[in-house]
């Protein structure tokens, strides 16, 4: 149990953060990250209860098919003047 190692590590200070009353730090992020298999950026940016996440469809995607998957991401973000 990593994870239930980690966060017996850090618990008093996840209590504070959870209630704002402290900032996290870089080595809680990167502990918490290796306990969870996940970066620290995963921790800041995702939101795990998000029911239609991208990032849940993009994990999945083999990294030689990323780039082709990028691409066509990008078509949807681009205006083209027939668009609302």
């Amino acid at each position: 149990m990593r994870i239930a190692g980690t966060l017996v590590h850090h618990l008093p200070k996840m209590n504070h953060l959870m209630r704002r009353q402290i900032a996290y730090t870089q080595p809680m992020l990167e502990a918490l990250g290796d306990a969870l298999r996940c970066s620290p950026a995963d921790l800041i940016m995702r939101d795990p209860t998000a029911p239609n996440s991208i990032w849940s469809i993009w994990d999945q995607i083999p990294p030689t098919q990323r780039n082709q998957a990028f691409r066509i991401l990008e078509t949807f973000a681009k205006k083209t003047g027939t668009d609302d």
